[in-house]
Formats: structure tokens, C-alpha cells, sequence
């Protein structure tokens, strides 16, 4: 598959499931043995990776049913593809046992797709999900700026 296929693929994939709210479309997207090294902590012997993904997807669709995801970046070599995004939207539901807050929430992550015969076989992810959870309430509000000690050694 050319890299642009596989950039088309992903662009279907994060709108279908995310933007439109068809979480199972990834039963399609993913290949029977894809592997999500997020989701893998969370893996049971009888779930496949697009099982899991599914639920997850639920859960946050759920807490959030305003979500929007918006693709800010998408980069594509050989057989991989980098995808840059933005989620805003509200909590108004639970969110894996934290009460809805009725807050909104911004934030950003990177996912890199790796394909076969057109199919995401796997995927490692980052995204700020610390930031998620000071924004709807669920730590403290973080301390943003240098570290006390940073900024002595910036002063000289």
C-alpha cells in the first residue's frame, strides 16, 4: 500500500470512529492481530486489541458526547503514519469512575499507525491525558512554569 493510502485509511479511521461516533468501525480499520501498545497494559487474553479499542472509544464518547477531534497533523513514510490531533469537548458523563464534571477539556496527543495490506497492525500513542484529568477536576491544578530550583539557574 503507498503511503498516501495509508494516510487516507487513517484519515477514515479517526473520522468514522471519533468524529462521527462509529467506535466499532475499528473492527474494520484494525488487523485481526493488531496491537495497540497503549491499550496493551489493559489486555485480556480474550479481548482482541480492536475489542478493547472499542470499548475505550466507548467509554470517552460517553463521558464526552460533545467530543470533537480535529486531525492537526498527519505525516506518512514506508509503511507508518503519524497523526497529530486536538480533542476538545465537555464531561457530562463518568469517565472510568470519575463523576461528570461538567467541565471542557483541550487537549493534544500523537499517534503513529503502522500498516499492513492496508490495515493498522499497530499503533503507539501519547497524549496528554495528565492534562485531561486536571481539567475536569480529577488532580489538583499543576504548577506551570520552572521548577523553583530552574529558576535560580535561569536568573545567572
Amino acid at each position: 500500500m503507498s503511503v498516501e493510502s495509508n494516510k487516507a485509511a487513517c484519515l477514515e479511521f479517526w473520522r468514522r470512529a471519533y468524529q462521527e461516533g462509529h467506535p466499532e468501525f475499528m473492527y474494520q480499520a484494525l488487523a485481526g492481530d493488531a496491537v495497540d501498545h497503549e491499550l496493551e497494559p489493559f489486555r485480556v487474553p480474550y479481548m482482541s486489541t480492536a475489542q478493547l479499542a472499542v470499548g475505550f472509544t466507548r467509554v470517552y464518547l460517553k463521558a464526552f458526547p460533545d467530543l470533537q477531534v480535529d486531525i492537526e497533523d498527519m505525516l506518512g513514510e514506508e509503511d507508518r503514519v503519524m497523526t497529530r490531533w486536538r480533542m476538545r469537548g465537555t464531561q457530562t458523563g463518568p469517565l472510568m469512575g470519575i463523576e461528570a464534571s461538567g467541565r471542557p477539556i483541550d487537549i493534544t496527543g500523537l499517534r503513529v499507525d503502522r500498516f499492513v495490506n492496508g490495515k493498522i497492525a499497530e499503533t503507539w500513542g501519547n497524549w496528554d491525558l495528565l492534562g485531561l484529568l486536571e481539567q475536569i477536576g480529577a488532580l489538583p491544578p499543576l504548577r506551570r512554569g520552572l521548577f523553583p530550583a530552574l529558576r535560580s539557574l535561569a536568573a545567572a
